[in-house]
C-alpha cells in the first residue's frame, strides 16, 4: 500500500469533535488500597490463607494498627475487648471469630481494606487461597468454611449444638441478633449512613415514605422507607436485654462444649457496641450488663490466645 493510500484509508476526527473530547481526559488514579504493599509485612508462607476485612477498627487502638500489618497480625495480643485485630464492622469481625474460634482451621493473615467497594464484588469479607490462587466471595465465604472444617452432616446441619432443639433456639437467638442488634447499632452510628438503606437489615420492610398510593412514579418518588430511629434502637436494647439472661458469663452460647458459629455471631455484633459513643442506648445497656461483656471477653479471649500462641509456634 502506498504512502498516499495508506493516508487516505485513515479517518479523521472532526475538529468539534476533538475539541469536544479535549474537554474530558483520561486520568488514571492509584487505587486506595494496594494488596501488594499490605503484604509487604507478612510472610506468605506462614499463613494458608489471607482474609481481606473492612479497615474500621476501634477507636480506642492505636494508629499503629492500620499501618503497621505485621505488628496486627502476628504479635501477641491482649485479652481485653480492644483486641486491635478486630475489626468494628461485624460481618469482618464475624469471620474473623470463625477461623480463630475453629480448631481445625490453620493460620489466616488479616489483610484490611479502607473502602468495601475496592475488594473484589464490592463487598467484605473475602478469602484468598493462597496456596490455589484462588478468591472466595463474601457470598460464598461462609458454605465454603462449612465445606471445608465441618466434617460430618449431621455436624453441619447442627452448627455444633448437641441436639436439634438446641440448634433451633440457636437459630432463633441469631435470627433476634440480625433482626434487632444490627440495626439499632447501625441506627446508634454518631454519623449513620442513609435511613433508606436501613430497611435492608429488617426482617420486615418499613412502608415507603411516599405512601403506598402515589400517581408518581418509584424513580421520582424513590425507595425513602419510614424509619422510626428511636424505636430501632429501642427493640436492640430490648434484644440486649434477652440475650443478658440467655447468654452465661463463662460458657459458649448455649451450653456448647466448644465455640460454634453462633459464638462467633453473637460476639461480633456484641463486640462492636463498645465502638459507639458512651452515651448510646445501646453502649450504656452493654456497659451496665456485667453478663454481656464477661461473655464478650471470654469468646475475645479464646480468639486472643489462639493468636499468641500461633505466634509463639512461629518463634520458636
Amino acid at each position: 500500500m502506498t504512502t498516499a493510500s495508506a493516508r487516505s484509508s485513515q479517518t479523521l476526527m472532526p475538529r468539534w469533535l476533538g475539541d469536544f473530547y479535549s474537554r474530558f481526559p483520561l486520568v488514571l488514579l492509584e487505587p486506595e488500597d494496594n494488596v501488594t504493599s499490605l503484604r509487604e509485612h507478612d510472610n506468605p508462607r506462614e499463613a494458608e490463607y489471607s482474609l481481606w476485612v473492612s479497615r474500621q477498627t476501634s477507636s480506642r487502638t492505636s494508629c499503629r494498627w492500620l499501618t503497621d500489618i505485621s505488628h496486627q497480625i502476628h504479635s501477641p495480643l491482649s485479652t481485653s475487648r480492644t483486641s486491635p485485630w478486630a475489626s468494628s464492622d461485624p460481618r469482618s469481625l464475624r469471620f474473623q471469630l470463625l477461623f480463630l474460634l475453629e480448631s481445625r482451621a490453620p493460620l489466616v493473615g488479616f489483610i484490611p481494606f479502607a473502602r468495601d467497594d475496592n475488594a473484589p464484588g464490592g463487598e467484605l469479607p473475602c478469602l484468598e487461597l493462597r496456596a490455589e490462587g484462588k478468591l472466595v466471595s463474601s457470598q460464598d465465604l461462609r458454605s465454603w468454611f462449612d465445606g471445608r472444617f465441618q466434617d460430618r452432616e449431621g455436624e453441619k446441619a447442627l452448627q455444633g449444638m448437641p441436639d436439634q432443639t438446641t440448634y433451633d433456639k440457636a437459630v432463633a437467638v441469631a435470627t433476634l441478633v440480625l433482626d434487632r442488634v444490627y440495626p439499632a447499632f447501625l441506627a446508634s452510628q454518631p454519623k449513620p449512613s442513609s435511613v433508606s438503606s436501613f430497611h435492608l437489615h429488617f426482617p420486615f420492610a418499613p412502608p415507603l415514605a411516599s405512601g403506598l398510593v402515589t400517581p408518581l412514579p418509584s424513580s421520582l418518588t424513590g425507595d425513602v422507607r419510614q424509619v422510626d430511629i428511636v424505636s430501632v434502637i429501642a427493640n436492640g436494647a430490648s434484644a440486649l436485654n434477652a440475650l443478658d439472661e440467655i447468654l452465661s458469663a463463662d460458657q459458649w452460647a448455649l451450653g456448647a462444649r466448644s465455640p460454634t458459629p453462633l459464638d462467633s455471631l453473637l460476639t461480633s455484633n456484641l463486640h462492636v457496641i463498645y465502638d459507639l459513643p458512651r452515651d448510646s442506648k445501646l453502649r450504656l445497656k452493654m456497659d451496665s450488663s456485667r453478663n454481656l461483656s464477661a461473655y464478650v471477653s471470654h469468646v475475645m479471649a479464646r480468639a486472643d490466645s489462639r493468636l499468641s500462641a500461633t505466634s509463639l509456634r512461629r518463634a520458636r
